[in-house]
This record gives C-alpha cells, sequence and structure tokens, in this order.
C-alpha cells in the first residue's frame, strides 16, 4: 500500500488551506505540514505556523527579475499609513493619504519590497524621520527594514512607473503626478537620506515640481512640500 501526500515548493505551501488533518510537503525544505481547515500554509511538523507569504500579487506585471513591479497592495492587506507613522513614532507633519494608505510591490533580485505609493505625513522636516531608517518592524508574522529613499533609488523606482517614462524602460504601467503625489500638493517632494556635497547639513528631495527634480534643503526645514515615503524591505 502506498501513501502519497500532496506536495509543491514553499510557495505553493503557504497558499494551502486543507481540511483539518490532511498533510502536504514542502519539496523545498522537505518539511511536513500538518493542517486545520483555516490556517493559510497550516502548520510545520515542529508546531509552529508556516511563514506567511508577503501580501499582494506574485505576478510580474513590468519589468524582469532584476527588478520587476507587482503591482498595489492596499494598506488593509498590509499596513495603514497611520499605524506606520505610529509604530515607528513619527507624529512630527500631518499625516494625510491614510484612507487610501496603498503601497507598490516590487521584486529585486529576489527581494521583495514596498513602496508608499504617496507621502505618509507632509511639513515636515528631514530630521523628523531621520531615526525610522534601517529600523526593523514586523507586519502580519514577516519582518520588514524601514529604509528612507535615496536619490538613485528615486529614478530606479519612480521612472518606470511614471507617465513620463524618463529612461524610455517601456514598462507601461503609467502613473500620473497626481496618482503618486508628486509634483504639486501637500508632501510631493520626497525627502532622502542624499546630501548634497557643499552643504553637509541640507538633504535632497525628489519630485518637487517634477518628477526628475532634484532639490535640497536643510534637515531641519518644514516646509508643507516635504513628506516622508518610506520603504519596506522583506527580510529573509
Amino acid at each position: 500500500m502506498q501513501t502519497r501526500f500532496l506536495r509543491g515548493n514553499r510557495t505553493e505551501n503557504n497558499g494551502l488551506t486543507l481540511p483539518a488533518g490532511e498533510l502536504s510537503i514542502d519539496s523545498e525544505t522537505k518539511a511536513l505540514r500538518i493542517h486545520d481547515g483555516t490556517t493559510l500554509g497550516g502548520f510545520e511538523c515542529v508546531g509552529q505556523p508556516a511563514i506567511p507569504p508577503p501580501p499582494g500579487e506574485d505576478t510580474l506585471l513590468a519589468g524582469d527579475d532584476a527588478l520587476g513591479f507587482y503591482g498595489e497592495v492596499m494598506g488593509i492587506d498590509f499596513t495603514g499609513y497611520g499605524d506606520l507613522s505610529t509604530t515607528l513614532g513619527v507624529s512630527a507633519g500631518i499625516l494625510h493619504n491614510d484612507a487610501e494608505s496603498t503601497w507598490l510591490k516590487y521584486k529585486e533580485n529576489g527581494n521583495t519590497l514596498f513602496i508608499a505609493k504617496k507621502t505618509l505625513r507632509y511639513d515636515v522636516s528631514f530630521n523628523d524621520i531621520a531615526n525610522t531608517d534601517l529600523q526593523i518592524i514586523t507586519i502580519g508574522g514577516l519582518d520588514y527594514e524601514v529604509h528612507l529613499f535615496e536619490t538613485v533609488e528615486w529614478d530606479k523606482y519612480l521612472y518606470p512607473i511614471h507617465a513620463t517614462d524618463p529612461n524610455s524602460q517601456g514598462w507601461g504601467i503609467g502613473y500620473t503626478d497626481a496618482d503618486l503625489n508628486i509634483a504639486s500638493g501637500n508632501g510631493h517632494a520626497t525627502l532622502t537620506t542624499s546630501i548634497p556635497s557643499n552643504y553637509p547639513n541640507s538633504r535632497y528631495n525628489r519630485g518637487n515640481g517634477w518628477l526628475t527634480n532634484i532639490s535640497y534643503t536643510n534637515a531641519t526645514d518644514r516646509f508643507p512640500r516635504l513628506g516622508w515615503r518610506p520603504i519596506l524591505r522583506l527580510m529573509s
């Protein structure tokens, strides 16, 4: 008599919800999973919940394995802008776009990251948000490292999804300035960690007036145009 269990890779197992008592096998780790009819991914044989998958779709919409775009993730499925502000202890400035709280999902060389589609807070200075950079937080059972933008990352992540496509990458996503909260309105200039060579007490900001613009302000300056737009990188 031969008994065979449902088997698949880690991603496939993470997406399973099987009737109580049924088993599956992770073909990558060789771990046995026990299912209870409700828990997504079941339980590994040691009795701990399996690692949940990150939120959002896993279908590539544009780009490639080096850098790909996987669409939007709503805050209700990830984290709200206000919730993240609270988690990171940021109270300076004014919270906005919280009702939407949309995130943009990317994969870069196999690593998953989420970028706020719009700024979370405005009328903030770089110093108000500086200590959020490289903090590690847990969302939905997964650990993420928080990053502030560098100027080169603005080019890499925002240019190919914008309607103007400055580097002619041909992704065809077509977001407008308004879609991404850049060029005009509160918080349209995203603060970065990058420092102008002749002004060590200042920091560059991106998107002030138009997508490709690079401006700078003193690290202590607060203006309604200045906004906080974090990157959350999934830790492996």
